[in-house]
């Protein structure tokens, strides 16, 4: 699933149009639009406002310190 599959279902399952969604989140109706068709993707502050508007907690852990601690931490 790419992240516009995810914003469209998100937005769905809440029942609200690409407007309500993009209130919500601070961006254009368009925005929406091109992160649900896939011709843009959205930065990842947008996603976590998209998910945060939603109301789902959402925590990043950067990639890099899962290598660090698998590669120095055996």
């Amino acid at each position: 699933m790419n992240s516009g599959e995810i914003v469209k279902a998100l937005r769905t399952k809440a029942g609200l149009s690409q407007f309500e969604m993009a209130r919500r989140v601070g961006v254009t109706t368009q925005s929406i639009c091109n992160w649900e068709k896939g011709y843009k993707c959205p930065t990842a502050d947008k996603l976590l406002a998209v998910c945060n508007a939603m109301g789902y907690d959402v925590i990043i852990k950067p990639k890099y310190e899962v290598y660090k601690k698998a590669k120095y931490h055996k």
